[in-house]
Protein backbone atom coordinates (compact mmCIF):
# COMPACT_ATOMS: atom_id res chain seq x y z
CA UNK A 1 0.00 0.00 0.00
CA UNK A 2 0.91 3.19 -0.72
CA UNK A 3 3.79 2.57 -3.19
CA UNK A 4 4.15 2.88 -6.70
CA UNK A 5 2.54 1.33 -9.88
CA UNK A 6 4.15 -0.99 -12.46
CA UNK A 7 8.04 0.46 -11.51
CA UNK A 8 10.37 -0.31 -14.61
CA UNK A 9 13.82 1.21 -13.19
CA UNK A 10 16.11 0.72 -16.15
CA UNK A 11 19.70 -0.56 -16.03
CA UNK A 12 20.75 2.78 -16.59
CA UNK A 13 19.43 4.39 -13.35
CA UNK A 14 20.69 1.68 -11.32
CA UNK A 15 24.12 2.03 -12.93
CA UNK A 16 23.90 6.14 -11.97
CA UNK A 17 22.99 5.30 -8.40
CA UNK A 18 25.15 3.15 -7.84
CA UNK A 19 27.73 4.70 -9.25
CA UNK A 20 27.37 7.83 -7.42
CA UNK A 21 27.16 5.88 -4.23
CA UNK A 22 29.96 3.92 -4.91
CA UNK A 23 27.93 0.49 -4.38
CA UNK A 24 27.53 -2.37 -6.70
CA UNK A 25 24.55 -2.25 -9.23
CA UNK A 26 22.97 -5.34 -7.14
CA UNK A 27 22.48 -3.77 -4.34
CA UNK A 28 21.47 -0.87 -5.54
CA UNK A 29 18.58 -2.50 -7.22
CA UNK A 30 17.76 -4.56 -4.25
CA UNK A 31 17.83 -0.66 -2.45
CA UNK A 32 15.66 0.82 -5.13
CA UNK A 33 13.38 -2.85 -4.90
CA UNK A 34 13.64 -2.46 -1.06
CA UNK A 35 12.17 1.50 -1.16
CA UNK A 36 9.07 1.92 0.44
CA UNK A 37 7.00 5.57 0.47
CA UNK A 38 6.73 5.09 4.27
CA UNK A 39 10.42 5.24 4.49
CA UNK A 40 10.48 9.47 3.58
CA UNK A 41 7.32 9.80 5.61
CA UNK A 42 8.94 8.14 8.65
CA UNK A 43 12.11 10.04 8.22
CA UNK A 44 9.77 14.05 7.67
CA UNK A 45 7.95 12.55 11.00
CA UNK A 46 11.23 11.77 12.80
CA UNK A 47 12.61 14.65 12.47
CA UNK A 48 9.65 16.96 12.63
CA UNK A 49 11.17 19.80 10.88
CA UNK A 50 8.59 23.09 11.69
CA UNK A 51 10.46 25.93 10.90
CA UNK A 52 11.61 27.23 7.16
CA UNK A 53 15.05 26.58 8.21
CA UNK A 54 14.82 23.13 9.70
CA UNK A 55 12.85 21.95 6.98
CA UNK A 56 15.19 23.17 4.28
CA UNK A 57 18.13 21.30 6.23
CA UNK A 58 16.00 18.37 6.19
CA UNK A 59 15.80 18.48 2.25
CA UNK A 60 19.86 19.41 2.22
CA UNK A 61 20.52 16.64 4.23
CA UNK A 62 18.59 13.27 3.20
CA UNK A 63 19.89 10.73 0.37
CA UNK A 64 16.01 9.09 0.96
CA UNK A 65 14.85 11.37 -1.71
CA UNK A 66 17.33 9.75 -4.34
CA UNK A 67 15.85 6.83 -3.70
CA UNK A 68 11.83 7.73 -3.90
CA UNK A 69 12.15 9.67 -6.79
CA UNK A 70 13.99 7.22 -9.34
CA UNK A 71 11.14 4.86 -7.98
CA UNK A 72 8.32 7.23 -8.77
CA UNK A 73 9.65 8.59 -11.91
CA UNK A 74 10.46 5.13 -13.38
CA UNK A 75 6.89 3.87 -12.71
CA UNK A 76 3.32 4.44 -14.48
CA UNK A 77 2.51 7.27 -12.28
CA UNK A 78 5.08 9.38 -14.07
CA UNK A 79 3.84 8.95 -17.75
CA UNK A 80 1.33 12.22 -16.97
CA UNK A 81 4.43 13.92 -16.58
CA UNK A 82 6.34 12.98 -19.59
CA UNK A 83 2.87 13.43 -21.62
CA UNK A 84 3.54 17.17 -20.45
CA UNK A 85 6.97 17.85 -21.67
CA UNK A 86 5.34 16.44 -24.95
CA UNK A 87 3.19 18.98 -25.24
CA UNK A 88 5.22 21.37 -24.10
CA UNK A 89 7.43 20.71 -26.85
CA UNK A 90 5.16 21.25 -29.13
CA UNK A 91 3.88 24.42 -27.79
CA UNK A 92 7.29 25.89 -27.02
CA UNK A 93 9.94 23.59 -29.48
CA UNK A 94 13.48 24.24 -28.81
CA UNK A 95 13.91 26.47 -32.30
CA UNK A 96 12.00 29.34 -30.31
CA UNK A 97 11.86 28.22 -26.47
CA UNK A 98 15.81 27.38 -25.94
CA UNK A 99 16.78 28.44 -22.78
CA UNK A 100 14.81 26.18 -19.73
CA UNK A 101 14.85 26.04 -16.46
CA UNK A 102 13.80 22.87 -13.83
CA UNK A 103 12.98 24.71 -10.74
CA UNK A 104 13.36 21.90 -7.98
CA UNK A 105 14.93 19.66 -10.24
CA UNK A 106 15.14 16.90 -7.81
CA UNK A 107 17.19 13.74 -9.38
CA UNK A 108 17.24 15.38 -12.94
CA UNK A 109 14.97 13.11 -14.71
CA UNK A 110 13.32 16.50 -16.17
CA UNK A 111 16.74 18.06 -17.16
CA UNK A 112 17.58 14.64 -18.89
CA UNK A 113 15.08 14.76 -21.09
CA UNK A 114 14.83 17.96 -22.26
CA UNK A 115 18.49 18.27 -22.80
CA UNK A 116 18.20 14.79 -25.10
CA UNK A 117 15.81 17.34 -27.21
CA UNK A 118 18.41 20.18 -27.64
CA UNK A 119 17.09 22.54 -24.99
CA UNK A 120 19.83 24.94 -23.16
CA UNK A 121 19.15 23.59 -19.42
CA UNK A 122 19.53 25.17 -16.09
CA UNK A 123 18.51 22.59 -12.93
CA UNK A 124 17.73 25.04 -9.54
CA UNK A 125 17.30 23.21 -6.53
CA UNK A 126 18.75 23.39 -2.24
CA UNK A 127 21.91 22.15 -2.18
CA UNK A 128 22.19 18.40 -0.64
CA UNK A 129 22.92 14.92 -1.89
CA UNK A 130 19.64 14.95 -4.26
CA UNK A 131 21.32 17.75 -6.10
CA UNK A 132 24.56 16.81 -6.40
CA UNK A 133 23.23 13.23 -7.81
CA UNK A 134 21.38 15.02 -10.15
CA UNK A 135 24.34 16.84 -11.11
CA UNK A 136 25.91 13.60 -11.31
CA UNK A 137 23.62 11.65 -13.44
CA UNK A 138 23.55 14.33 -16.28
CA UNK A 139 27.44 14.58 -16.62
CA UNK A 140 27.14 10.71 -16.83
CA UNK A 141 24.79 11.20 -19.85
CA UNK A 142 26.76 13.53 -21.14
CA UNK A 143 24.40 16.40 -20.98
CA UNK A 144 25.85 20.25 -20.59
CA UNK A 145 23.70 22.27 -17.92
CA UNK A 146 23.94 24.99 -15.50
CA UNK A 147 23.23 23.98 -11.90
CA UNK A 148 21.83 26.97 -9.52
CA UNK A 149 21.63 26.11 -5.85
CA UNK A 150 18.79 27.22 -3.71
CA UNK A 151 21.04 28.43 -0.69
CA UNK A 152 18.24 31.16 1.07
CA UNK A 153 14.28 31.25 1.91
CA UNK A 154 13.60 34.14 -0.84
CA UNK A 155 14.91 32.25 -3.78
CA UNK A 156 17.14 34.73 -6.45
CA UNK A 157 15.30 35.83 -9.67
CA UNK A 158 17.33 33.80 -12.10
CA UNK A 159 17.08 35.24 -15.92
CA UNK A 160 15.23 35.55 -18.87
CA UNK A 161 13.67 31.93 -19.43
CA UNK A 162 11.74 30.91 -22.60
CA UNK A 163 10.55 27.74 -20.83
CA UNK A 164 9.81 26.69 -17.10
CA UNK A 165 9.22 23.49 -15.36
CA UNK A 166 8.28 23.12 -11.01
CA UNK A 167 7.03 19.70 -10.73
CA UNK A 168 5.46 18.74 -7.06
CA UNK A 169 7.84 21.67 -5.44
CA UNK A 170 5.16 24.18 -4.25
CA UNK A 171 3.88 22.02 -1.93
CA UNK A 172 6.72 21.67 0.15
CA UNK A 173 8.12 24.75 0.29
CA UNK A 174 7.53 27.25 2.96
CA UNK A 175 4.81 30.42 1.41
CA UNK A 176 5.05 29.05 -2.50
CA UNK A 177 3.82 32.84 -3.06
CA UNK A 178 7.18 33.98 -3.01
CA UNK A 179 8.25 30.88 -5.15
CA UNK A 180 5.43 31.61 -7.70
CA UNK A 181 6.44 35.44 -7.79
CA UNK A 182 10.40 34.19 -8.60
CA UNK A 183 9.47 31.81 -11.19
CA UNK A 184 7.22 34.39 -13.43
CA UNK A 185 9.91 37.24 -13.04
CA UNK A 186 12.43 33.97 -14.20
CA UNK A 187 9.85 33.53 -17.42
CA UNK A 188 10.00 36.06 -20.47
CA UNK A 189 7.23 37.93 -21.58
CA UNK A 190 5.50 34.94 -23.65
CA UNK A 191 7.45 32.47 -22.03
CA UNK A 192 5.75 29.29 -21.41
CA UNK A 193 5.78 27.43 -18.11
CA UNK A 194 4.41 24.07 -16.68
CA UNK A 195 3.93 24.16 -13.04
CA UNK A 196 2.58 21.29 -11.07
CA UNK A 197 1.82 21.49 -7.43
CA UNK A 198 0.12 18.78 -5.48
CA UNK A 199 -1.40 20.69 -2.26
CA UNK A 200 -3.13 17.61 -1.23
CA UNK A 201 -1.73 14.18 1.28
CA UNK A 202 -3.91 11.20 0.00
CA UNK A 203 -3.63 8.74 3.11
CA UNK A 204 -1.53 10.91 4.87
CA UNK A 205 1.59 9.09 2.86
CA UNK A 206 2.74 12.78 2.11
CA UNK A 207 3.54 14.40 5.44
CA UNK A 208 6.44 16.85 3.94
CA UNK A 209 3.13 18.56 1.88
CA UNK A 210 2.61 21.34 4.17
CA UNK A 211 -0.43 21.60 5.76
CA UNK A 212 -0.12 24.91 5.24
CA UNK A 213 0.15 25.53 1.95
CA UNK A 214 -2.46 22.83 1.20
CA UNK A 215 -5.37 24.86 3.56
CA UNK A 216 -4.50 28.02 1.27
CA UNK A 217 -3.73 26.78 -2.07
CA UNK A 218 -5.90 23.14 -2.42
CA UNK A 219 -8.96 24.91 -3.83
CA UNK A 220 -8.36 25.34 -7.28
CA UNK A 221 -9.97 28.91 -8.12
CA UNK A 222 -7.43 30.50 -5.25
CA UNK A 223 -4.33 28.60 -6.94
CA UNK A 224 -5.20 29.93 -10.49
CA UNK A 225 -5.59 33.63 -9.25
CA UNK A 226 -2.19 33.16 -7.80
CA UNK A 227 -1.15 32.32 -10.68
CA UNK A 228 -2.78 34.75 -13.28
CA UNK A 229 -1.59 37.43 -10.46
CA UNK A 230 1.79 36.83 -11.76
CA UNK A 231 0.87 36.97 -15.59
CA UNK A 232 0.68 32.82 -15.78
CA UNK A 233 -2.35 32.60 -18.17
CA UNK A 234 -3.43 28.83 -18.47
CA UNK A 235 -3.33 27.51 -22.22
CA UNK A 236 -3.45 23.99 -21.88
CA UNK A 237 -3.53 21.55 -18.76
CA UNK A 238 -0.84 22.93 -16.05
CA UNK A 239 0.29 24.75 -18.64
CA UNK A 240 0.56 28.61 -18.60
CA UNK A 241 2.05 31.49 -20.72
CA UNK A 242 3.34 34.15 -19.36
CA UNK A 243 1.62 37.84 -20.44
CA UNK A 244 3.25 41.50 -20.05
CA UNK A 245 2.56 43.68 -16.87
CA UNK A 246 -0.77 45.42 -18.32
CA UNK A 247 -2.63 42.56 -18.37
CA UNK A 248 -1.59 40.73 -15.45
CA UNK A 249 -2.62 43.81 -13.10
CA UNK A 250 -6.11 43.42 -12.97
CA UNK A 251 -5.66 39.83 -11.65
CA UNK A 252 -3.19 40.76 -9.51
CA UNK A 253 -5.18 43.54 -7.98
CA UNK A 254 -8.25 40.30 -7.61
CA UNK A 255 -5.82 38.26 -6.06
CA UNK A 256 -4.94 40.94 -3.61
CA UNK A 257 -8.34 42.45 -2.66
CA UNK A 258 -9.01 39.06 -1.98
CA UNK A 259 -6.09 38.02 0.34
CA UNK A 260 -6.79 41.02 2.15
CA UNK A 261 -11.36 41.10 1.97
CA UNK A 262 -11.86 37.62 1.60
CA UNK A 263 -13.97 39.02 -1.47
CA UNK A 264 -13.76 37.72 -5.10
CA UNK A 265 -14.04 40.02 -7.44
CA UNK A 266 -15.47 38.96 -10.62
CA UNK A 267 -14.79 41.58 -13.19
CA UNK A 268 -11.98 43.28 -11.76
CA UNK A 269 -11.24 45.11 -15.25
CA UNK A 270 -14.36 46.61 -14.55
CA UNK A 271 -14.01 47.51 -10.99
CA UNK A 272 -10.25 49.12 -11.41
CA UNK A 273 -12.50 51.76 -13.82
CA UNK A 274 -14.50 53.01 -10.92
CA UNK A 275 -13.35 56.43 -10.23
Amino acid sequence: MGDWPDIQISDREVGHIAAFFQIPEPEARRRLDAYRLADFANAWRQANPKTEVEIRKFYEETELYIWELTNWQSSADFKFYRDNLHSLEAIAPVRTHRRFLDYGSGVGTVASLMAAQGYEVTIADVPGKTFEYAQFRLKREGHRFTAIPITSAEPPTLGGFDLITCFDVLEHVPQPERVVRVLANCLRTNGVASIFAAFYDPQGHHPHHLEENIRQFGNKKVWAMLLESHGLVTIGPHIYRKRNLLVSLPRRFRYRFWRQTGFYLRNPVAKLKVP
